[in-house]
């Protein structure tokens, strides 16, 4: 055991994985045991719990390592009645060893696994990757634990697949176990790959052809067969699929420029540079207005001109003094004035803004006072200059067209234990310890009764902490016993 490296393997449920190249076939451990943090029970593929106690140290300060810098906490093995112990694990660091009510739910079991398990790395290009019965994610490692699937060749069209038993087993393996590494279907009786009609099996034994491998084509069964059709968001544009997603969502018009669908804006108007689906009035050079451009009720552009001018009725975008007898002088609008069929004149204001009291000035419109505006839960309206937007409420999020809560607690703003709530979290404390006074956040030992479990550090059994108030039994160094003598945080080495 002596000559074998520390094998480090990282297991979640997160669909990730590292890829590897030139790997050594060579297992490597520097125990005699192979730590493995996984979402699953120790059990599976004949692993067991990482001893908690002093003679397990390496294992313990390796889960530090395994976590990569997060926060949660891990099941060890030990337990004290109902309760069973738990590493915690705070921005990479093991905190302490506690004990929590053995039917929690944690973030993942602090495994191990004997050399004899695990396999060596394969050469080449290898990607190792989740596989639907272990739950796991592989991180760096020359070290692959039992049910780990790997592909060689690359992950898009690999050579070969690979499950790791103990030692590498080829695709396709016993149909029994996770249907022998087949794509689609395992054949019990042939002990082979198969594929639905009209797809070949791919000569490496485990995967599929698709007929219809065209950009922007997919393959639907039909009668007797099968027809390659155009995808959702494509159209057949001479023969081949063309991608005209977005003339789905043009405010205005849609044509195709240099082979290429893009949204079209009507005159006056210019593509919204954060949104090319959009239109925006008066972007370029204020819409070719002399003085400024505005958007009027039913939205169109519209040139305006400063008090004592008016637009001239020619070109409708230039600035001129009123002719002699025109209704709009004497009015001196602040913006815009419009002159009806009988020949009498009123101001107006753009989009967003509203005729004042006076007749001739312009004033917000606050658009939120109307709640129709942003309809949905969690959605507040946000009145602006000439509109309004819709925003998510403090502690939700944008997705779409909705506002979703926010999961604060991946931050891991709590020591002990976070529980999101609908716009924000709560902290709570394990067993044998309650909120801190000064940071509700964070925690401090507490008790409760005559005598309770000693919280003692995973690396010196013998260094025990106790809550206030309490002191280490000299005949017991795990048990704190309550003292009327002694107050503050007593400890044992």
């Amino acid at each position: 055991a002596s000559s074998i490296k520390l094998c480090q393997i990282f297991l979640l449920s997160f669909l990730v994985v590292e890829q590897l190249n030139g790997g050594s076939k060579r297992k490597t451990c520097s125990t005699m045991v192979c730590p493995v943090i996984s979402i699953t029970s120790c059990t599976d593929f004949a692993g067991q719990l990482i001893e908690s106690n002093s003679s397990s140290n390496d294992q313990v300060k390796a889960l530090s390592r395994l976590t990569g810098g997060g926060s949660g906490r891990y099941w060890v093995s030990g337990s004290w009645g109902p309760n069973c112990a738990a590493a915690l694990v705070r921005r990479g660091q093991i905190s302490a060893v506690v004990l929590v009510p053995c039917r929690d739910e944690l973030e993942g079991f602090a495994c191990q696994y004997h050399p004899a398990h695990v396999c060596g790395a394969l050469s080449g290009d290898v990607q190792y990757i989740i596989n639907t019965t272990a739950l796991f994610q592989l991180l760096d490692s020359d070290s692959p634990p039992p049910g780990t699937v790997a592909l060689v060749g690359g992950a898009q069209q690999p050579a070969s697949k690979h499950l790791c038993m103990g030692d590498w087993i080829q695709a396709p393996w016993n149909c029994e176990v996770m249907s022998g590494g087949c794509e689609h279907r395992c054949d019990p009786n042939t002990k082979t790959c198969t594929c639905p009609e009209a797809h070949g099996l791919q000569p490496n034994g485990f995967s599929c052809e698709d007929p219809c491998t065209a950009e922007g084509k997919e393959c639907v069964d039909v009668s007797g067969g099968y027809r390659c059709v155009c995808a959702h968001g494509f159209a057949e544009d001479d023969g081949v699929c063309v991608n005209v997603s977005i003339c789905l969502s043009c405010e205005h018009n849609c044509s195709k420029v240099a082979g290429v669908y893009r949204c079209k804006c009507m005159e006056g108007f210019t593509v919204d540079p954060e949104n090319p689906t959009k239109c925006k009035p008066c972007e370029i050079q204020e819409g070719g207005c002399e003085h400024e451009c505005a958007e009027d009720p039913s939205d169109s552009p519209v040139c305006f001109c400063p008090p004592g001018q008016t637009v001239s009725p020619a070109n409708r975008v230039s600035c001129e003094a009123p002719a002699p007898g025109d209704p709009c002088a004497a009015l001196r609008c602040q913006q815009t004035c419009y002159t009806d069929a009988d020949g009498s004149a009123r101001c107006g204001c753009e989009h967003g803004l509203t005729l004042a009291g006076d007749g001739t000035s312009c004033a917000d419109v606050d658009e939120c006072a109307d709640a129709r505006h942003c309809p949905g839960e969690n959605v507040r309206c946000v009145n602006t200059r000439h509109g309004f937007e819709c925003a998510c409420e403090a502690g939700y999020k944008k997705a779409g067209v909705q506002c979703v809560d926010v999961d604060e607690c991946v931050s891991a703003p709590c020591e002990h234990i976070c529980t999101n709530a609908p716009g924000g979290f709560t902290c709570a404390c394990y067993d044998g310890y309650r909120p801190d006074a000064e940071e509700l956040n964070k925690c401090v030992l507490f008790c409760g009764a005559e005598e309770c479990p000693a919280v003692c550090d995973p690396n010196d059994p013998l260094l025990c902490y106790c809550p206030e108030g309490y002191v280490v039994e000299e005949r017991d160094k795990g048990i704190c016993s309550h003292s009327t003598e002694c107050v503050g945080k007593s400890q044992s080495s």
